[in-house]
Parts: C-alpha cells; structure tokens; sequence
C-alpha cells in the first residue's frame, strides 16, 4: 500500500478545490489536513471514472483511515466489477478481497457499508459454507449484533436453495444460541425467520410444530419475563401455527390460541395465576384466549388491567379495551 506522503509523487494530479471542499456537498465531512490529498485524489478519480485497477489502493487507503466512508466502498466495488473478469486468477482476486473486507468487518463490527461490500463479493464468489464459519465468530464477539444477523439472513436466504438441509442445520445453531442467553431477541428473531421459511417451503410437518411448542413452554417456564419469547409467541401463533379455518373476526391482531397444544395452555394458565400483576406479555395472551373463546368479559378487564401492570403503555391497552369488538 502506498503511503500518505508518497501520494503527492503519483502520476494522478491532485485537483485543487476550494478552501471550503469538505464542507461542499450535502453532508459536511471533517477531516484532517494531511489527509486532504488523499481525499481530493479520490474525488477526482471517481469524477473521471478512473476505475482501472491501480487505484484499488486508494480506497483502500481512505477506507483505512474511515472504514464507513460510503463514497471509497462505492469506488472500490466499481473497480473490482470492471476488472475482475478479466483479471488472471479472478477468483484468488476476490479471495483477496473478501480476506481485505472481513478484516474491516473484524475491525469496525457495525460499519454497515462494509457488510454490504462484503455481501457483494460473496455473490461474485458465489456459494462457500465457510461464510458462516465467519459469522459465527463474529457473533461469539457480539452476539446482538444487527449487521452480521442481516447478513446471515441474507446468506441463509438466498443459498437455501443451493444446500437443501441449511435452513435445518440452523435449527441446531440456534437453540445453542439460546441456551447460552435465552434474553437474545436477535436469536429469537432468526429463531422466527427460520420457521417463517421452512413453512413457505411447506417443509414443516405438524410434529415439527409441536416440537416447537414444547421448545416454547420449556424456556416460558424458565424465564416467563423474557419478553423475547413472549415476543416470538405471538409471532408463532399468528404467523406459523396457524389455523387456517378461524374467523379473524373472533381473534385479537390475528392471533389465534384455539388449537394450541394442552401443554402450552397449561403453561400460559399456571403464569398467569402466580405472574398477572407483573408480567404484562401473559395478561394480553390470556386476553386474547379468553375472547377467542367468546368470553369478552375477561379480554375487557385484562385490557384495564394491563393499564396498571404495563403503565409505560396505558394509553394504548385503553384504546385497545375501547376500540374491542362486543
């Protein structure tokens, strides 16, 4: 890689802009003034679409001193399409590249541009199982991390079809995932993407969905305040286990309980009984039960109960009671 000083001997003429350069534009950048060189160098090969492959190194230069700066990202990726096919070794070319890319994924974790670049060279490189060898390592380092689960997800999506059994052996990562902090609402959330997936693929067998439900009332028992799975119970019940039968006219945000395995019922009921006047997420559950069932009466007073146990938000559970259908 060259270096900073070296750049003012380059065959590239450095433009000179106005004193006010970084402030041009509509977001204002702050930098400093030894870097205006490099800086200025870079606007003046995007300007003139100088995209050949010897000025990889200037992106990669900016990119070192800014990992999030959207404009060398946007170069470099211009560059390695217009040269990589006709590169030599064009898939040691992007191995090197997808090495380059992770190393500033590993360094700036949450720099989304970095992970989008990298989601680039994946597709050009095409499918490798490895992928997930990565992202597994960065989710020891930060297992919330919102970037590296939207690339997992768009990995897993778009390479299912390729590798039959990877939705589930996702299966598998993700209960270790849980096991090691049930409080995860990320693992959670692919916990749902999983399932969402493998009934468009009518990949689920109703054993599956029992076995899911048993998964549910295992860790409901064990953390019946975690609102992660609270969370991912409506989600089930309205979007997975669903019966496809019911008059949504009877149902609340269309979530339907009525063909709810015993156990989880069970489950639901003994929380209730000793959690209502603290847990919120069991109130509105057994509201939505109850008025499933007809008894309208109870979903009137969980609603003016929950304006109580969940005061963060009253207004909402009292427009909810308001606007229920008698």
């Amino acid at each position: 890689m060259q270096e900073l000083d070296s750049l003012e001997n380059t065959n590239i003429e450095t433009i000179e802009y106005s004193v006010d350069f970084q402030n041009e534009g509509v977001c204002k950048f702050l930098f400093k003034t030894e870097h205006y060189a490099l800086f200025s160098k870079l606007k003046s090969l995007l300007d003139n679409e100088c995209f050949d492959l010897e000025n990889l190194d200037i992106s990669t230069q900016v990119i070192d001193l800014n990992p999030q700066h959207y404009t060398a990202w946007y170069f470099r990726r211009k560059i390695i399409r217009e040269n990589y096919i006709e590169h030599e070794n064009k898939t040691e070319f992007l191995r090197e590249e997808l090495r380059f890319v992770r190393g500033i994924c590993e360094r700036a974790p949450k720099c989304y541009q970095s992970w989008w670049h990298m989601r680039v060279i994946r597709e050009l490189l095409g499918f490798d199982i490895e992928e997930l060898n990565f992202i597994n390592k960065q989710l020891e380092f930060d297992a919330k991390n919102m970037y590296v689960w939207n690339h997992r997800t768009w990995f897993i999506r778009k390479y299912n079809s390729v590798e039959n059994d990877l939705l589930i052996s996702e299966l598998d990562f993700i209960s270790k995932l849980i096991s090691e902090d049930c409080r995860n609402n990320s693992a959670w959330c692919y916990r749902h993407f999983i399932f969402t997936n493998l009934k468009k693929m009518n990949a689920l067998k109703e054993s599956d969905l029992l076995e899911e439900v048993d998964y549910i009332v295992n860790w409901l028992m064990f953390a019946p305040h975690n609102d992660s799975i609270w969370n991912y119970i409506i989600s089930f019940f309205s979007k997975i286990m669903v019966n496809g039968n019911v008059n949504k006219e009877t149902l609340i945000k269309n979530l339907s309980l009525e063909n709810a395995p015993k156990s989880f019922i069970d489950a639901i009921d003994e929380i209730y009984t000793n959690h209502y006047d603290s847990c919120h997420q069991v109130v509105y559950i057994k509201a939505c039960m109850e008025y499933e069932k007809g008894d309208t009466d109870f979903a009137l007073k969980a609603f003016k109960l929950l304006q109580s146990v969940d005061p963060i938000r009253k207004f909402y559970w009292k427009w909810r009671a308001d606007n229920l259908k008698i």
